[in-house]
């Protein structure tokens, strides 16, 4: 009985010794040793490089008018114009291709310290929607070009159901600038 005793003492001791020393101890809150926090995480799109200004050696109203066609033609819903000030605004529209915008994703911070990517979350998202906006200012340069700026706005809205519930997400995205791009590649052409 006494040996039965010192074994299972010995058994508990080893036991705990060994998972309190471990190096991906957690606490309650699922903060691991090193700080970290284990879980479901979302990583951010990184900024894209790429110009969102281009300068054409065109008429402003020449200029200008390319691109109302250009955002008619690619069903682009205009918000606010204001051809004097050179201003175009468009409503929200829904963006369905990959090559727009970059959302982040999402990755699972495991508890032995290694990261296992979820889902790369694009704008065709199963469970959300992408929807962009951008400002678009046209104007005359001294030296008789005119340039053209892009100021685009991404977000992706989605929602997941874990442990019975629905969780309602909203993403802020990045440009990728290929929509910029095209209105460029547009413009030169005309």
């Amino acid at each position: 009985m006494l040996k039965n005793l010192i074994t299972l003492a010995t058994i508990s001791i080893l036991w705990f010794v060994g998972c309190t020393s471990s190096p991906y101890k957690m606490n309650k809150d699922g903060v691991m040793k090193d700080g970290r926090i284990a879980g479901y995480k979302w990583k951010e799109a990184s900024p894209y490089n790429f110009s969102n200004t281009m300068q054409f050696q065109k008429q402003f109203d020449d200029v200008w008018n390319t691109t109302i066609q250009w955002l008619g033609m690619n069903n682009i819903p205009i918000k606010n114009i204001d051809k004097s000030s050179g201003f175009i605004s468009s409503e929200s529209f829904k963006v369905s291709d990959n090559n727009i915008c970059d959302c982040g994703y999402h990755y699972w911070d495991k508890v032995d310290g290694t990261i296992e990517i979820k889902d790369y979350v694009v704008p065709n998202y199963s469970n959300g929607t992408t929807n962009g906006t951008f400002n678009i200012v046209v104007r005359n340069l001294t030296d008789g070009t005119v340039e053209v700026t892009v100021n685009s706005f991404y977000k992706l809205q989605y929602s997941e159901f874990v442990m019975d519930r629905t969780w309602s997400y909203e993403r802020n995205c990045v440009s990728k600038g290929a929509l910029e791009l095209t209105l460029f590649k547009f413009i030169t052409d005309k």
